[in-house]
């Protein structure tokens, strides 16, 4: 790279290609989905006797799976939780308030909402901050009520600050009237 004079002939070329990469709204996504979405239904997850004595003991059960795909990493959470089905799915589908409850959301906008049958579809803008960078990311939501279950990915007709991101949410009921067990599970690229 060559500088003329106090000038450098690289900083528009920079600060051009880091406004293409940014997040847009009106932009397509790079691609529709390298990752495999999850379905709407229970989790076909078989949990240890040592996992249970875990949830049992009020601690969550944490595991990480490889999924073949380069960079990928498929987390899957369950935790044991002293609240009704009803009660906590009413907080996972709270998305405008993800900014009070989930470290690094600034901002979960809703842009769109869709219902089909029983099918929710809500998409919403989340604005992250981690340590010192910022992202934006367009995420499609799909919740059942029914089947206690939501899923998502990205919307691919915008284009996200984040290469791919699918996840999945069921909460099903725990031992007693007030208790759930939940399932969380999510995978990034």
């Amino acid at each position: 790279l060559r500088r003329r004079g106090d000038s450098c002939d690289w900083l528009p070329m920079l600060t051009l290609s880091l406004a293409v990469a940014a997040a847009a709204e009106n932009e397509p996504h790079y691609h529709n989905g390298k990752l495999t979405r999850y379905e709407i239904g229970p989790p076909s997850v078989l949990l240890s006797r040592s996992d249970e004595e875990r949830l049992s003991s009020g601690k969550p059960v944490m595991q990480a799976m490889e999924t073949g795909i380069v960079g990928a990493r498929r987390l899957l959470m369950v935790q044991d939780i002293a609240a009704p089905p009803n009660v906590v799915m009413d907080r996972i589908m709270d998305l405008a308030h993800y900014d009070k409850m989930v470290d690094g959301v600034t901002r979960n906008v809703e842009y769109n909402r869709e219902q089909e049958g029983g099918l929710q579809r809500i998409k919403t803008t989340y604005d992250i901050a981690v340590l010192h960078m910022k992202m934006r990311y367009f995420m499609e939501h799909e919740y059942d009520p029914e089947k206690r279950c939501m899923t998502f990915h990205l919307d691919y007709s915008r284009r996200s600050d984040i290469d791919d991101s699918v996840g999945y949410w069921y909460v099903e009921p725990g031992a007693g009237r007030a208790s759930s067990r939940g399932y969380y599970s999510c995978e990034c690229k």
